[in-house]
C-alpha cells in the first residue's frame, strides 16, 4: 500500500518550494501519494501569495501521484488541517502530515513509513514524529542505545498517524474546565511538557487558532505515546516571523544535512525516564531555564548575523 503524504500550504511560496524540494528528495518519495491542501486567502492582501503558492503546487513531480485540494473559502489553519487530515485518514487509513515551513531530511519519509508499518497494531502508539528538540535544548544521554525513543509529548513538525486515532481526539477539549480544576492532572500534563498547560489555556481562551494542543492533550489524556528520532529529521524554517504561531527564534533550528537513517528502533514500547526528563527541561518554564534559552537564542542570532556580514573567502 502506498503511503499518502498530506502537505498543508497557504501563502508562503518560498517556504512551500523548499518544503516540496526536500520532500521530493526523500528516499521513498516516488512511492508516496502526495495530497496538497491549499487554503483560500483570508484577505485580499493574501490573495497574490496564495496564487503564487498554487502555481508552485501545480508543477510538482517526483511522487507516485500528486493531487491538489484547492479550498474555495478560507478555513483557517486549524480547520484546514483537521478537515484535511480527517479526509485523508478516513480514505486511506493512515497518513504522513507536513506543513509548508518544514524541511525534511532525506531519511524522514523512510522513518515515518517504517513506524506506520511497525506500530499500526499498537493502540498505545498514537503518532510517529520526525522532529526532536535540538541537542542544545535536549542532550541525549550517551548511554542511550537506540536511534529513536518513545515520549508522551507530541511534535507536530512532520508526523504520521493512523485512522484509529481519530476516535480518541477531542478537538474541542470538552472536559477542559474539569481538567483545569484538578491540580494533580494539571501537574501530570506539566510533567509531559512544562509549557503545555499555559499554551492550552491560551488556546481555549481563543488567543490563537490551533489544532496541535487539542491533539497533544488527547494523546496525554489517553496515556498514548509518540515515537521520535534521537536526532531530528526535520528543520522548521518558519521561526522567521512568517508563521502563525512561530516567534522569531533560532532555538529550535536543527542541522539535518548530516543526519543518518534511524536504524535502531526500541525493541519494546517503553518510556526512558532520562529522555523524558531531558524533554521536560527543554520546555521548562523555570526562571533559570527561560533565561538560559534567551541567552542561547541571542547567541544563535548573533552568529547568523556575523555570518551574513563576513565577506566571501577569495583566497586561492
Amino acid at each position: 500500500m502506498r503511503t499518502p503524504v498530506a502537505l498543508f500550504v497557504y501563502n508562503r511560496p518560498a517556504h512551500t518550494l523548499k518544503a516540496l524540494r526536500s520532500l521530493a528528495a526523500c528516499d521513498g518519495a516516488s512511492e508516496c501519494d502526495l495530497v496538497i491542501f491549499s487554503d483560500a486567502p483570508k484577505t485580499e492582501r493574501a490573495a497574490s501569495a496564495v496564487r503564487e503558492v498554487r502555481e508552485i503546487i501545480s508543477n510538482v513531480e517526483g511522487f507516485a501521484s500528486v493531487r491538489s485540494v484547492l479550498r474555495e473559502k478560507n478555513m483557517g489553519a486549524a480547520s484546514s488541517i483537521i478537515t484535511g487530515l480527517t479526509e485523508i485518514l478516513r480514505d486511506r487509513g493512515r497518513a504522513i502530515v507536513m506543513e509548508d515551513d518544514l524541511v525534511f531530511s532525506k531519511h524522514a519519509l523512510g522513518f515515518l513509513t517504517t513506524c506506520l508499518d511497525k506500530y499500526a497494531a499498537h493502540p498505545n502508539v498514537m503518532s510517529a514524529c520526525a522532529y526532536n528538540f535540538p541537542a542544545r535544548l535536549m542532550p541525549i544521554p550517551q548511554a542511550y542505545e537506540y536511534d529513536a525513543y518513545f515520549t508522551p509529548r507530541f511534535f507536530p513538525w512532520g508526523w504520521a498517524t493512523w485512522e484509529r486515532t481519530l476516535d480518541n481526539v477531542d478537538w474541542s477539549v470538552s472536559d477542559f474546565q474539569r481538567f483545569s480544576a484538578s491540580k494533580s492532572e494539571v501537574q501530570a500534563l506539566r510533567d509531559v511538557g512544562d509549557d503545555l498547560f499555559e499554551l492550552l489555556v491560551r488556546q481555549q481562551a481563543g488567543e490563537f487558532d490551533d489544532w496541535v494542543l487539542p491533539y497533544s492533550f488527547s494523546q496525554f489524556r489517553h496515556s498514548y505515546l509518540s515515537i521520535c528520532p534521537v536526532r531530528s529529521l526535520v528543520d522548521n524554517i518558519g521561526h522567521d516571523g512568517s508563521g502563525l504561531h512561530c516567534a522569531d527564534t533560532r532555538l529550535f533550528d536543527n542541522s539535518i544535512a548530516d543526519v543518518g537513517p534511524v536504524r535502531r528502533l526500541p525493541v519494546t514500547i517503553f518510556s526512558d525516564r532520562r529522555l523524558i526528563r531531558a524533554g521536560q527541561r527543554a520546555g521548562s518554564k523555570s526562571i533559570m531555564r527561560r533565561a538560559q534559552r534567551r541567552l542561547m537564542d541571542s547567541a544563535l542570532k548573533m552568529r547568523d548575523l556575523v555570518g551574513r556580514w563576513q565577506l566571501p573567502d577569495r583566497s586561492l
